[in-house]
C-alpha cells in the first residue's frame, strides 16, 4: 500500500480511520490532511474532514533539495512563532529527508510529555512542507535538543542491554519504541560481533530484541559447570 484517503467528522476521526484502515500506527506514517472540512451553517454546507496516510516505508530516502529547505524553515519559524514560542529555527539536509532544528529557551511546553510536542509539531510541519513543495522526503524535528539526549539515552540503553545479553547467555527485551528509537539501537549495536538485534511485536508493542550472536551463546554454555566425572574428581572423595 502506497497511500490511503479516509474521511471523518472530525480531522483526528478522519485520521484514526486512515491508520486502522492502514494498519499503521501515527510513528509508521505520514498523515496529509487535505480537507478540514465544514459544520457549515444550520447542516447546510457540511462536509467531512479528509486525510491522505501515506507509510513512511514508502517515503524516499533522499536529502531534501534546497527549495525544500527554504520553504521548511520558513514554516517552522511561522509555526513556532504563531504558538507563542520565540526561538531560532535552521533546516539541513540528510540521508533520508530533512532535519529542522529549533533552539530557545523555555520551550518545554512545546516539547511536550515525553516529546509528544515534538512529535505534533514534526506531523503539522510535515504535512505543510509536503502540500507546499510536493515533496515527501522524510521531515525530522527536534525542540532544544531533547530528542539528541533521549538518541544518546537509547543508544546507552542498548549497550547495556549488549552486556547482559552477553553475560546471561539469552535474549534481552528493550520496551517498546518508536521506528526512529529502533533504528537507534540497530544503529549502536551494529558494529558489535557479539549480538544481534531485531524487531518484534506490532503496533505499540513493537520492540527490539537484543540477543547473543550463535557463537557467543555457545561460549556461554561451555563455561558451565562441568559434569559427570570431571566434576566428580574436580570435587575429590
Amino acid at each position: 500500500m502506497r497511500e490511503l484517503v479516509a474521511s471523518g467528522r472530525t480531522v483526528e476521526e478522519a485520521i484514526a480511520a486512515a491508520l486502522e484502515r492502514a494498519g499503521l500506527t501515527r510513528e509508521e506514517a505520514e498523515i496529509h490532511v487535505l480537507d478540514e472540512g465544514s459544520r457549515g451553517v444550520f447542516g447546510l454546507g457540511a462536509r467531512e474532514a479528509r486525510v491522505r496516510v501515506v507509510p513512511r516505508s514508502q517515503l524516499r530516502e533522499e536529502p531534501a533539495d534546497a527549495q525544500t529547505l527554504a520553504a521548511a524553515t520558513e514554516i517552522a519559524r511561522t509555526l513556532v512563532t504563531k504558538m507563542g514560542f520565540s526561538a531560532s529555527v535552521l533546516a539541513h539536509a540528510t540521508e533520508r529527508g530533512l532535519f529542522v532544528d529549533v533552539q530557545g529557551e523555555d520551550l518545554g511546553l512545546l516539547i511536550g510529555r515525553r516529546g509528544q510536542g515534538i512529535e505534533a509539531v514534526e506531523t503539522v510541519l510535515a504535512a505543510m512542507v509536503h502540500q507546499a513543495t510536493g515533496s515527501r522526503a522524510e521531515v525530522e524535528v527536534d525542540i532544544g535538543g531533547y530528542r539528541a539526549r533521549r538518541r544518546q539515552h537509547v543508544a546507552e540503553l542498548a549497550r547495556r542491554a549488549a552486556r547482559r545479553a552477553v553475560a546471561q547467555g539469552k535474549p534481552v527485551h528493550l520496551p517498546p519504541m518508536d521506528s526512529r528509537e529502533r533504528r537507534v539501537v540497530h544503529s549502536a549495536l551494529a558494529g558489535d560481533p557479539k549480538v544481534t538485534t531485531r524487531s518484534e511485536g506490532t503496533g505499540e508493542s513493537r520492540h527490539v530484541v537484543v540477543e547473543p550472536a550463535a557463537g557467543q551463546q555457545h561460549a556461554k554454555r561451555s563455561q558451565r559447570r562441568p559434569v559427570g566425572r570431571a566434576w566428580q574428581q574436580r570435587r575429590g572423595p
